[in-house]
């Protein structure tokens, strides 16, 4: 955008970060939650949703930028809607998150917490379950935010290696998941015509095996889970491992003791605790 086309839009002062992505600044008195922003900077944006309690916005022009903004590594930043922070290096990234989780601990529980958000694996090329959108040319994509619009991509930057290749061909149906396991299985999960070798197995959005397998394994620690098709599962390779150390020394079970798995889904937490 031109500075010309960006001269006549208002300018706001940047305040902390918030939920979801946003920052919040104030227009002539009104919250205002902008997106593509850091707290501490002085940025023109656009308004693009208006109600009476909020506007939301998008950051048009950096007037005065912040420590730890970056190049966005993905050239998708800002059109698509899958990440709220390539913008942000990534230590920065850790301080923003560590004042959301801050905030909500504070708000909504009356937890005061000193820690800090820790990073896990790598930064990018992690995502283990990638769930593609396909515009109306066939072309598979990811929505942009708050959008039915599908932004085409020929790479996702955050997207595990070891995905089934879905980018860079046309497909004559939607959505398209690609999935990989911790033990190297592969799925795609769509209605779609699907090209032969492409991955393990191909089933359908009804949960119908359309060829190969069904599933795939993860393993944690000394156990094996089946997760099949489009079921639910930590898209981090490194997150369920994690999460069980954190549930594990939480609870701090005896022998005796009873626990209650709430949302259960392919039973990871049980498995260890029982």
């Amino acid at each position: 955008m031109s500075s010309a086309e960006t001269e006549d839009l208002p300018v706001v002062d940047v305040g902390p970060v918030a939920h979801g992505g946003h920052c919040v600044a104030r227009l002539d008195g009104q919250v205002v939650f902008v997106r593509h922003t850091m707290p501490g900077e002085r940025v023109r944006i656009r308004v693009t949703d208006r109600s009476k309690r909020f506007l939301r916005a998008d950051a048009v022009e950096i007037l005065e930028a912040a420590a730890g903004r970056v190049e966005p590594p993905c050239r998708y930043a800002g059109r698509c809607g899958g990440c709220d922070f390539q913008h942000v290096d990534p230590d920065a990234q850790l301080d923003l998150l560590t004042s959301v989780v801050r905030e909500q601990l504070h708000r909504l529980a009356g937890v005061d917490w000193t820690g800090r958000v820790e990073p896990v694996g790598d930064v990018l090329g992690w995502r283990t379950r990638v769930t593609f959108a396909v515009d109306d040319d066939g072309r598979p994509g990811l929505r942009a935010h708050r959008s039915h619009e599908v932004v085409p991509v020929e790479e996702c930057l955050i997207a595990h290696p070891d995905l089934p290749d879905v980018l860079g061909r046309r497909w004559d149906a939607g959505p398209v998941e690609a999935v990989t396991g911790s033990t190297g299985e592969s799925l795609v999960v769509t209605d779609a015509s699907v090209p032969k070798g492409l991955a393990d197995g191909v089933v359908g959005t009804d949960g119908q095996v359309r060829h190969g397998r069904r599933a795939v394994h993860e393993q944690v620690r000394d156990r094996r889970f089946r997760v099949t098709g489009s079921g639910f599962w930590q898209v981090h390779p490194e997150s369920a491992d994690t999460l069980v150390g954190a549930v594990l020394a939480g609870a701090e079970l005896r022998p005796g003791d009873h626990a209650a798995d709430l949302y259960a889904g392919v039973g990871l937490f049980t498995a260890f605790l029982a």
